[in-house]
């Protein structure tokens, strides 16, 4: 009797065990995730985290785990440390004060474009943009698209976007942070309005941090001091937003985007001594046309910038300076003569001026692409057809034509879509 209890015994100790590293397997599984394009929505106040889906096969938006969103962008000092939080995305950073850059399902950083309230800022001497001299602090919304759908760009990679919202009535807000190894950073927002039309918005930001960061054990030596030498970063940010109500359906907006940062670049176990400076500067000055009737919508978007990337190294004698300016139109279109039908359009235009010292003269540069788009509803919103065609084009060289033909089954709980495309 003894011996069959024991017998028992031993089975249910082995099946319980079982159990418990199964529920744990699946635990696992369910936790780990892999690279997906998600969604970093923020808008402040207040903030909306929602689940949806992007209607195009295998983009899903995922739900934050962040109740609030608002501490994470006040606690995070610049775009790539929310991105690399926040986001199933891959960010490339290549150290202490060097370049950070975004890559979305498998793209360059250069085939994911960053865009502020629809106009491309990318570096055009780099053909990227830096995420580590973006505080998020000056953004109302931060979105992460895998695709754009009847937009003037559809990158190869993703879209990074960010918008400024409406002005507040009145707001006032101000905040400081500090922390260990020297950061400090200082922040303030002022909005109003008068004669319930006229709007503005001031933003401000100073940051700065030594970032003598102690080595770790595998890496101290005798040639070097116990602390990171030459690492400190200091940057300032300013924002100003005008809006405009011409009437119920017009309405104009201006805002300028004026930013400096200085960033010693540290030493390596490579390159034991440093003295290289990167000072990046850049000026961006937007305006923004918007009418939104009740059949047709048209966005008018004129942003001109300026920017300038100078590094200097004096132990190994380089110094190089590289400005460029940029204009760009960007006008978008659309048209909604029945409920279940919409025609999209629009021609996007970038004019390039570059006046790096490795050209014996300044060299200019015109590129952009025209898109005319069309989407078709049954009536009970469960199919949608769709065609795109897209043309682009670079100085004297004509891009192939581009364009899609889609079918697609809108279903609450799935999706389903058939697409023949052209890239």
């Amino acid at each position: 009797m003894l011996i069959a209890v024991h017998v028992l015994r031993r089975h249910f100790e082995l099946i319980m065990t079982d159990a418990i590293l199964i529920w744990l397997l699946l635990s696992l599984s369910l936790i780990l995730k892999g690279q997906t394009d998600s969604l970093i929505r923020a808008d402040l106040p207040p903030v909306k985290l929602t689940v949806d889906q992007v209607p195009h096969p295998g983009q899903n938006l995922y739900e934050l785990p962040n109740e609030d969103l608002r501490q994470v962008l006040q606690s995070s000092s610049t775009l790539a440390e929310i991105l690399s939080l926040q986001s199933t995305a891959i960010l490339r950073n290549r150290g202490n004060n060097n370049l950070a850059t975004l890559s979305v399902r498998g793209g360059s950083s250069s085939q994911t474009q960053v865009l502020w309230n629809g106009a491309n800022i990318n570096n055009g001497m780099l053909g990227l943009s830096d995420l580590s001299t973006i505080s998020p602090l000056l953004m109302e919304e931060i979105q992460l698209h895998p695709v754009q759908n009847d937009k003037s760009y559809q990158p190869i990679g993703g879209a990074l976007d960010l918008s400024n919202s409406e002005i507040d009535s009145s707001l006032i807000m101000l905040g400081m942070q500090g922390g260990q190894f020297g950061f400090q950073q200082y922040q303030g927002q002022l909005a109003g309005s008068w004669k319930s039309n006229t709007s503005f918005r001031l933003k401000g930001l100073y940051a700065q941090n030594q970032q003598d960061f102690p080595y770790l054990e595998e890496h101290q030596s005798v040639l070097l001091p116990d602390r990171q030498p030459h690492a400190s970063q200091t940057q300032w940010s300013g924002m100003i937003e005008l809006g405009q109500s011409i009437s119920e359906k017009h309405k104009l907006v201006f805002r300028s985007w004026i930013h400096s940062s200085t960033r010693e670049l540290p030493p390596s176990l490579q390159q034991r001594r440093s003295s290289a400076i990167q000072r990046d500067s850049f000026q961006r000055h937007q305006l923004v046309w918007n009418y939104n009737g009740i059949q047709y919508q048209h966005d008018f978007n004129y942003t001109y910038r300026k920017e300038t990337n100078h590094f200097e190294d004096p132990l190994n004698a380089q110094d190089s300076r590289n400005p460029f300016q940029a204009h760009q139109w960007i006008s978008q279109h659309r048209y909604s003569p029945h409920p279940q039908l919409c025609l999209a359009g629009g021609v996007n235009l970038q004019y390039l001026l570059f006046e790096t010292q490795n050209y014996a003269s300044s060299e200019k540069l015109t590129d952009g692409d025209s898109f005319l788009g069309l989407h078709a509803y049954s009536k009970n919103g469960q199919h949608r057809a769709e065609i795109q065609v897209r043309q682009g084009w670079r100085g004297s060289n004509t891009a192939p034509l581009t364009g899609l033909m889609a079918w697609e089954y809108l279903h609450p709980i799935h999706r389903v879509r058939l697409e023949y495309s052209r890239a």
